[in-house]
């Protein structure tokens, strides 16, 4: 009979991702396998080393001082996360697809025997970092660099952690970077998790760290990569993050005393017809002011089609205008239709032709209800300040 490692989990209370009757359920049905009935699984060796890899990878030095979640669940339960959550990482799920989840569950157990870093208590439904490994209180951000460039669609972790084990030493670990980028879909805005184009790598010492800094250029693929290490990268973004504020602070003060140039755009006003476009396909790397800044170049002396405001954010596909005045997308198209490149506009100090072309219906309808929504919550806040002051909310006393 198959042994496992287990540790006591004394009185601690069993975490939870769902409600309550499912995790006892989940629990229930995990505390049901047994390490025999991994016996009758046939789970090749390869696949067996890369469970294992991968759960000490979760507990390990690298993610879990990172890892927000874990450490939530963990703190729920004097150390310990349930198994059946575990079960529904994407990572692990994905190198044990064909199995049904209890088989699935028999063989992490199984491997987990292998483990000196993971604890399995006495039920077989929970998990933690060996008391003998403690977690390390820092993150390693001073052995960590920070790599940027990469192809945003075609990139995969896996064959971004073959390519830097193999050409690198003592690579501990790749992060791939994500952002929520916002789409339209079926007339509904959505946000969809996506790759930045930017990594942090983890070595095992700062030295073999700084290595990867000193070479004279660093690519991949052809590509020449931005480095730097990850304490100056986080460093230089909370500088940024700072005048941000800085500047939305400065804004409010400014509006709040009524000297804001853009106080008129604020006031609730009926859209005119004709006055939506969209750039497809704008180039990586273009911003917003990018964009305002060739259209104005272009239209620089035609005031019927300047730009009110411009939805798109740095790493989105297609950019949607808004125009001031009724049917300047008309006319906007209208002069193009005369150019040499009819249906496209220069953007960018590369001057990149992008197609350009109206709104479907369902498009438009959406962000036209998209502004009347911010009008309708900016009316609202002015409401709210006319008829509160500043100490504490309370009501304008009425004159007699």
């Amino acid at each position: 009979m198959s042994v496992i490692k287990t540790e006591d989990a004394g009185n601690a209370e069993a975490g939870s991702s769902g409600s309550k009757d499912q995790a006892n359920s989940s629990a229930e049905d995990t505390a049901n396998i047994k390490v025999e009935d991994a016996m009758n699984i046939k789970v090749d060796d390869e696949t067996k080393a890369k469970v294992l890899a991968q759960m000490e990878y979760y507990f390990g030095d690298v993610n879990l001082p990172r890892d927000t979640f874990m450490k939530g669940e963990m703190a729920k339960n004097d150390g310990w996360i349930e198994l059946a959550t575990m079960m529904k990482f994407n990572r692990l799920r994905n190198l044990l697809s064909n199995f049904e989840e209890k088989a699935f569950t028999a063989v992490v157990l199984e491997v987990l025997q292998g483990s000196s870093l993971v604890e399995v208590d006495s039920s077989g439904t929970k998990l933690r970092r060996s008391s003998e490994f403690p977690a390390p209180e820092g993150r390693g951000d001073d052995k960590t660099v920070y790599l940027k460039n990469f192809n945003k669609t075609e990139t995969t972790l896996d064959e971004l952690l073959d390519y830097f084990k193999k050409t690198y030493e003592g690579v501990e670990a790749v992060i791939l970077r994500h952002y929520n980028r916002k789409a339209l879909e079926n007339g509904e805005i959505v946000f969809k998790r996506e790759f930045k184009g930017s990594i942090f790598v983890v070595f095992k010492t700062v030295e073999l760290a700084q290595a990867l800094l000193d070479e004279p250029k660093t690519s991949y693929k052809g590509v020449e990569l931005i480095k730097m290490m990850q304490k100056d990268y986080n460093a230089k973004k909370l500088a940024e993050l700072q005048a941000r504020s800085e500047a939305r602070k400065k804004k409010k003060e400014q509006q709040q005393e009524g000297k804001t140039a853009e106080e008129g755009e604020n006031q609730a006003q009926e859209l005119g017809d004709n006055i939506f476009l969209k750039i497809l396909d704008v180039p990586e790397g273009l911003s917003r002011e990018d964009i305002k800044a060739s259209w104005a170049n272009m239209f620089k002396d035609n005031d019927e089609v300047q730009i009110a405001f411009i939805d798109f954010n740095r790493g989105e596909k297609d950019a949607v205008l808004r125009l001031e005045k009724t049917n300047a997308a008309k006319q906007v198209l209208d002069l193009l239709a005369k150019s040499d490149n009819p249906t496209k506009i220069a953007i960018g100090k590369e001057n990149s032709l992008c197609d350009i072309k109206e709104l479907d219906e369902a498009e438009e309808k959406a962000h036209r209800a998209q502004v009347a929504m911010k009008q309708q919550m900016r009316q609202m806040q002015r409401k709210r300040n006319t008829t509160r002051g500043r100490g504490g909310g309370h009501k304008r006393r009425r004159r007699n």
